[in-house]
């Protein structure tokens, strides 16, 4: 069991182009009620293979548990890969003359599917088909990526003159900001030097209101004046206009009736 083992761990150990084909065909042949079957393999099978004597209750197991511990020390999808390969290579034993890996046949499996080469000279054919193709598509990935390098670099030269010109208008416009600000700070002062000469200037607009408001009493109570001094005046005429009527009324009165009149007035 454990020789059996060892030999598996060998093989895995080896470095030769086809050496996945000999793990193949011994683990097909020590183990072929297990992993050669159709459907899942009883307990019972599995029990009374290698697998089983090695203490391991699945092929999974015994495939991913450390060699220190008896296992294989390796991983299960590595070895799904290898068994999907193998399939190929039963159905088309050429293959087993190509160093190729099981990735390769895989791959050009899912491509082909059951246009898979039948012989040698196919397989050959294909692959250098399938190399020129490959060939082809790099090209023309490298002719588009240097086409996109070209207009990434227009992109890039586009983009560099822009980042100039808006370095050139936010400089233009940090000159005007500053120049404004300046002219704001003079207003603004300015502004502080009217409010103070405004304040002065209501503070004589109310002196002056003041003073106006009392010469217009002044005025007032010297038009009342004015009106009493001409009302006096026209009374002083008046009186001045009827004395002088008297007085030549009087003159003209016969000389007994002036002297009488006198009389009359001294009694009085």
């Amino acid at each position: 069991m454990s020789t059996e083992i060892d030999k598996l761990i060998e093989i895995l150990g080896t470095e030769s182009g086809n050496a996945w084909l000999n793990f193949m065909d011994y683990t097909h042949e020590i183990l072929a009620d297990v992993i050669a079957s159709k459907g899942k393999p009883t307990q019972e099978t599995i029990s009374e293979s290698i697998i089983g004597q090695a203490g391991f209750t699945s092929w999974k197991g015994m495939v991913e548990t450390s060699v220190s511990s008896g296992g294989l020390g390796w991983n299960i999808s590595a070895w799904n890969q290898w068994k999907r390969a193998y399939r190929v290579v039963k159905r088309h034993p050429y293959l087993r003359d190509v160093e190729v890996t099981p990735s390769q046949i895989n791959t050009l499996w899912n491509e082909l599917k059951e246009e898979f080469p039948t012989d040698l000279e196919g397989f050959e054919a294909c692959q250098l088909k399938r190399k020129a193709d490959i060939e082809e598509r790099q090209a023309n990935s490298l002719a588009n990526a240097k086409a996109r390098i070209s207009e990434l670099e227009e992109l890039v030269r586009q983009k560099d003159q822009s980042i100039t010109l808006l370095t050139t208008t936010m400089e233009t416009l940090k000159e005007a900001n500053d120049s404004l600000e300046a002219k704001l700070t003079t207003s603004t002062q300015s502004i502080t030097d009217l409010t103070s000469q405004n304040a002065v200037l209501d503070a004589k607009s109310v002196k002056q209101a003041e003073t106006i408001t009392d010469l217009e009493k002044q005025l007032r109570e010297a038009n009342s004046s004015l009106k009493s001094v001409k009302k006096d005046k026209t009374n002083a005429i008046t009186a001045k206009d009827k004395l002088e009527r008297d007085i030549r009324n009087f003159e003209k009165l016969p000389i007994w009736k002036r002297l009488f009149t006198k009389s009359v007035a001294k009694s009085k």
